[in-house]
């Protein structure tokens, strides 16, 4: 069991995280390619050679392929999640194990997912600041799903107060996370795209394909890094659920 540490430096919490990557090496890969690598490539070779931008999918199909990827994002981040916080208490950890925790709280997290989305797009599009704050107040609801006994959409509550009695450090600490691991993903998966697009093949698929097995690295990262968060600051008499 890893020693709890709520001053936790930014360094410390990604050497940590990133160690923690390295344990469940094998774990993460295997959710990140079956979650994402997968159905990314199944897909590239369901459509077809894309030479032109005008032959990517649109209108109802381009919704169907975005819900899907949504759905399959929000899987593997808690199968991550519960990969770590078992690790991390010293719980049993298998696959068939974690499988089992997304399927007996795969509802609460959609519910949770989809009002924190909506209220953080709402307070994005009338302010910024209050749209950030909303969203770092709100990353430790996966966490909170996957390892307590919080019903509803109590975990969105739950969420905001380990952050607020964290402290604005802890806030910080999370918008570094989601801001450089984003960030990250975005400049590095779309040069290494942009390059295999115009040197290797005038082909789009092949730049999506590349562009996520690049970028697979940032996701297991980002979710170790909250998950860790998570478990320095929780209270940890709260009893857990799976």
């Amino acid at each position: 069991m890893l020693k709890v540490r709520p001053q936790r430096t930014l360094a410390e919490l990604l050497h940590t995280s990133f160690a923690m990557c390295l344990a469940y090496g094998w774990g993460c890969l295997a959710v990140v390619v079956a979650l994402q690598l997968v159905p990314m490539v199944a897909f590239a070779f369901w459509t077809g050679p894309v030479t032109d931008p005008t032959q990517l999918p649109t209108g109802g199909e381009a919704l169907v392929i975005n819900l899907i990827e949504i759905g399959m994002n929000l899987a593997q981040e808690a199968l991550l999640t519960s990969l770590f916080a078992r690790g991390l208490s010293g719980r049993l950890t298998s696959f068939s194990v974690i499988f089992s925790d997304l399927r007996l709280l795969i509802g609460r997290l959609l519910a949770c997912k989809v009002v924190a989305a909506g209220w953080g797009f709402l307070f994005g599009c009338l302010l910024v600041v209050p749209g950030l704050i909303y969203v770092v107040r709100r990353s430790l609801v996966v966490p909170v799903i996957m390892s307590e006994q919080v019903s509803g959409l109590a975990p969105l509550d739950r969420s905001r107060d380990l952050v607020e009695r964290a402290g604005p450090d802890c806030a910080w600490r999370i918008f570094a996370v989601l801001a450089g691991t984003y960030c990250a993903d975005l400049v590095v998966g779309s040069l290494v795209g942009a390059f295999v697009f115009v040197v290797v093949t005038p082909d789009f698929r092949w730049a999506f394909i590349v562009r996520s097995v690049v970028t697979l690295g940032f996701i297991p990262m980002r979710i170790a890094c909250l998950t860790l968060i998570y478990w320095d600051v929780r209270d940890h008499g709260q009893p857990e659920s799976v």
